[in-house]
Parts: C-alpha cells; sequence; structure tokens
C-alpha cells in the first residue's frame, strides 16, 4: 500500500488510524483499472502483431481480390471481441468481489456500532438511575439523617458500578476496535490476494489468447502459402499452354503462307496456257 499513499502524497508513518480503511477499496479499484489497463495494452499488441502478418500476407500474395483479407479483418475482430468479452467478465468478477467486501466491512461497523449504541444507553440509564435517587434524597430531606448513611452508601456502590461498568466497557471496545482491525487488515489481506488472482488470471487468459491467435495465424499464412504454390504452378501451367498455343499458332500461320505460295505458282502456268498462239 505505500505506492498508494506516495500516489496521493501521504506519509505512511503519519496517516490516522482510519487512513487504510478509508482507502482499502479505492486502492482495489485502482488495482483492477490497472490490471485492465494491461489487458488492454495487451490485446492492441496482438492486434497490432496481427495486423503486420496480414499486411506481410497480403504484400507476398500480390493478389487483386480482397475476399480473404476481409475474411481475415472479420476474424481478427472476432478474436478480439472475444478477448474484450473476458475483460469485462474479469472486471465484473473483480468489481462484485469489492462489492462484497465492501458490504461486509459495512455489516461489521454496523454491529460495533449497535453495541456502542447499547453500552451508552445502559450508561445514561445508570446515570439516570443516579439522577432520580438524588431527587429522592432531595425531596425526603427530612429523612436524611436517618437514611444519610443508607443512601450515600447506595451511591457509592453505585457509583463503584458505575465506574466498573466504565472500565468494563472500556476494555471491550478496545477489544472491539482491536479485533476490528485485525478483521479490516485480514479482509485487506483478501482483497489483495483476490486481486493478484485475478491479475494471474487475466494474464494467463491474454496469454493463451495471444498464443492461441498466433497459432491461427500461422495456420492460415501456411494455407496461403500452399495456395500461393497452387497458384504459381498453375501461372506456369497456363503459360507453357499458351507458349504451345503461339507456336502451334506459328506454324499454322507458316502452313497457310506456304499453301498460299504454292495456289499462286500453280496458277500461272494455267493462265500462261490460256494465251492464243502466235502473240
Amino acid at each position: 500500500m505505500r505506492w498508494l499513499y506516495d500516489m496521493q502524497g501521504l506519509d505512511p508513518a503519519k496517516r490516522p488510524p482510519d487512513v487504510p480503511l478509508r482507502y482499502n477499496i479505492r486502492s482495489m479499484n485502482w488495482q483492477a483499472e490497472y490490471v485492465f489497463l494491461n489487458i488492454v495494452t495487451l490485446a492492441k499488441s496482438v492486434n497490432l502483431a496481427a495486423n503486420v502478418k496480414g499486411t506481410s500476407l497480403r504484400s507476398r500474395s500480390h493478389c487483386p481480390h480482397t475476399d480473404p483479407q476481409q475474411e481475415y479483418v472479420s476474424f481478427v475482430s472476432r478474436k478480439t471481441e472475444i478477448l474484450q468479452s473476458a475483460i469485462e467478465a474479469l472486471k465484473e468478477q473483480n468489481r462484485q468481489e469489492v462489492e462484497r467486501l465492501r458490504k461486509q466491512r459495512e455489516a461489521e461497523l454496523q454491529k460495533h456500532t449497535e453495541k456502542v449504541n447499547e453500552l451508552k444507553r445502559r450508561i445514561l440509564e445508570k446515570e439516570s438511575e443516579i439522577c432520580h435517587l438524588k431527587a429522592e434524597i432531595a425531596e425526603l430531606s427530612e429523612f436524611k439523617n436517618q437514611h444519610q448513611q443508607q443512601q450515600l452508601g447506595r451511591i457509592s456502590e453505585l457509583q463503584g458500578q458505575l465506574e466498573a461498568m466504565y472500565g468494563s466497557h472500556a476494555v471491550e471496545v478496545r477489544v472491539q476496535m482491536a479485533d476490528c482491525r485485525n478483521k479490516k487488515a485480514e479482509y485487506e489481506k483478501q482483497a489483495r490476494q483476490a486481486v493478484e488472482v485475478f491479475t494471474r488470471a487475466a494474464n494467463r487468459e491474454a496469454v493463451r489468447s495471444m498464443m492461441a491467435q498466433m497459432q491461427q495465424v500461422s495456420q492460415e499464412n501456411q494455407s496461403l502459402q500452399g495456395e500461393l504454390q497452387q497458384l504459381i504452378q498453375r501461372t506456369h501451367a497456363l503459360r507453357s499452354r499458351r507458349d504451345q498455343l503461339q507456336a502451334r499458332r506459328q506454324q499454322l500461320l507458316l502452313e497457310k503462307e506456304y499453301a498460299q505460295v504454292v495456289r499462286r505458282q500453280r496458277a500461272r502456268p494455267e493462265e500462261g496456257s490460256d494465251v492464243p498462239p502466235g502473240q
């Protein structure tokens, strides 16, 4: 708790007895917020790493279609929503635990207040009884000489009882205050342990989610690499087929030109035979 008093500018050696009790719930809330901020930062780091990997995959594939990219972005969004839901669940659980501890502390304080009020009421009853006896002594002043010693003894007895009651009540109040301080320290310890358990659970959940997401990204990367190899092989096959078709087309063009040349050569002798003799 020393770091909390350093943040508030308080001196732990000079703080009053009720300072730890007053700052207990705030400390647990700040620790929970600190855990939540750490988890959100970790989730942002995971999303940033996933975006970087997605950009690397898109730059390698050189594919003009955006459907795989949209599917990958949707997958990352779903994983982020799941992680945020887990964070909200942990935060709600922490809030409920803090609320339970606060109600328990209020119940203990209520019991202590009721006991103190009961003691005050009994003291007031004794004081009222003493005042009543004094009033009776004043009203029966004619019997003062006869009953003076008896009444004084009764008063002394009541005063002794009152002093004894004051002493016993003071001891009981000190015991109750010591018990309250011990219970308060125990509740603070339980709250710190609960926050530590929640922090470790949140860290484990964040690490597990990050590892699962990295494994999923690795599997998708391998799948995309396999698809890329298939596309490369198909591209090579299409290029080979195109070269074959171009060679075939070139051969057909040569055959066509050769056939045209042969037809022209055959047509020339026939034209010469149609010329009349003597010309």
